[in-house]
């Protein structure tokens, strides 16, 4: 009976370990996004610039 406790005891700590990783791994994801969603809007910003310039003729046709 002790050994079957003893047992349980040890996957539950092993579970526990599992997910305090797994915690780790999404903060690091999270913060992985926040800095992609700040490169998406720093990228949408400079696209407006430049269509902006095309418009006012300060950019030529390249094409």
């Amino acid at each position: 009976r002790l050994e079957k406790l003893d047992s349980r005891i040890s996957k539950v700590e092993e579970q526990k370990k599992r997910i305090e990783e797994l915690e780790e791994e999404v903060e690091e994801f999270r913060e992985w996004k926040e800095e992609m969603e700040k490169h998406d809007k720093r990228l949408d910003r400079y696209g407006e610039e430049f269509r902006e310039m095309e418009r006012s003729g300060h950019l030529e046709d390249t094409s």
